[in-house]
């Protein structure tokens, strides 16, 4: 998206990456003699269409790319029940070594605990198969939906734009499909909680426990996806009374990329200065691309969300210049006991679950 050449108001040219990453009123780039703004540039009807039409090839890119991802299971259509049993295989061979490691403790309870841990496995197992075999028919029926695009040179500009603007929704159905199917294929949707030293089998055992849940949120009137200044993050911790009394447990949200950098949050159990037991909160920065470098400098709110009233959400703003790859937040962000207790609102005891969110925009150090 860089390289796209986009048209000024004075009639000259220059490219996406030397006007986009400009959140205030600059001077023209090319003749000097008068001032604009990334957003003017960016509403021009030509360049409206330059840039759909750039967003809907990069789309379309994207979503061979998760096919081929997807096509790696070699025929992953047939051979579905293979990849899955081989997933679920590996999380029971983590399930052997944590039996291994506590089992000269208390043997026969232990394996009578690990045939139950089994059966409920092999449930979700089914459960993942039967959900794959589904999204098959959606991916087959996305495919044909893609394959049968066609937008015409003859349609008028306004046509074209609501064209590319449905197929570019088409392809991130698509995308959104064929990464849950790779996702089927390769991860499990539950965890094994981390166990301890205890007569108790089940803390001594660990415990399966539903993984989080990563949603983003972005801001509909941003042209691209990759190159946007801003989104939200938000966490979902399920099972979060099995978490809480794990030795260092450490949840991490998947990646939301913005101004073309990852950014993920982190959830992490420490000891404050008062040897209480607290989370810390934190937002991390990766590079992903080598010609968009460091530093980028970040304006966040990490949040505990109530779920009640957002006015009670608690909420900490940061700015932060990120020079490299790191995260930045607060060691110390909430203690366990305050999170559950039920007059803050934070904790939903039906659901045994915690919700987080960080709000993120992001501006590249860029000179002109």
């Amino acid at each position: 998206m860089d390289s796209v050449n986009i048209s000024l108001p004075c009639g000259f040219s220059v490219k996406y990456k030397d006007i986009f990453y400009n959140n205030k009123e600059f001077p023209c780039p090319v003749c000097k003699t008068h001032y604009l703004t990334a957003q003017e540039c960016l509403n021009m009807t030509r360049n409206r269409m330059v840039i759909a039409q750039k967003s809907f090839e990069l789309k379309k890119k994207q979503y061979k790319y998760f096919i081929t991802e997807l096509s790696a299971f070699y025929d992953y259509k047939s051979h579905s029940e293979y990849y899955i049993d081989f997933t679920y295989n590996q999380f029971k061979n983590e399930i052997d070594v944590r039996r291994e490691e506590i089992k000269v403790l208390l043997n026969k309870k232990i394996d009578n605990y690990y045939d139950e841990l089994l059966k409920k496995v092999d449930k979700e197992k089914e459960s993942n198969l039967k959900e794959f075999n589904e999204k098959i028919k959606d991916l087959d029926h996305t495919t044909k939906q893609i394959e049968s695009l066609k937008i015409d040179d003859i349609l008028c500009v306004h046509t074209k734009l609501n064209l590319y603007n449905n197929s570019k929704k088409i392809l991130g159905n698509g995308m959104t499909l064929a990464i849950k199917m790779k996702d089927l294929l390769s991860q499990t949707k539950i965890g094994l909680t981390d166990g301890i030293e205890d007569i108790e089998i089940k803390s001594l055992f660990g415990e399966l426990y539903l993984k989080e849940e990563t949603n983003f949120i972005f801001n509909q009137n941003e042209i691209d996806d990759d190159s946007r200044a801003e989104a939200t993050i938000q966490l979902v911790i399920n099972d979060f009374s099995k978490l809480k009394n794990g030795k260092n447990a450490s949840i991490n949200s998947k990646h939301c990329t913005i101004r073309n950098f990852q950014w993920s949050i982190n959830l992490k159990l420490n000891d404050d200065v008062n040897k209480k037991s607290c989370f810390g909160f934190f937002l991390y920065c990766y590079n992903i691309d080598k010609s968009h470098k460091f530093p980028v400098d970040a304006d966040f709110k990490l949040s505990l969300l109530d779920r009640f009233d957002t006015k009670k959400d608690l909420t900490r703003s940061i700015k932060y210049l990120y020079d490299r790859e790191t995260g930045y937040g607060y060691p110390s962000f909430v203690e366990v006991d305050k999170i559950l207790d039920q007059k803050n609102g934070y904790y939903d005891a039906k659901n045994d679950s915690i919700t987080l969110k960080a709000t993120i925009k992001a501006e590249i150090i860029h000179k002109i």
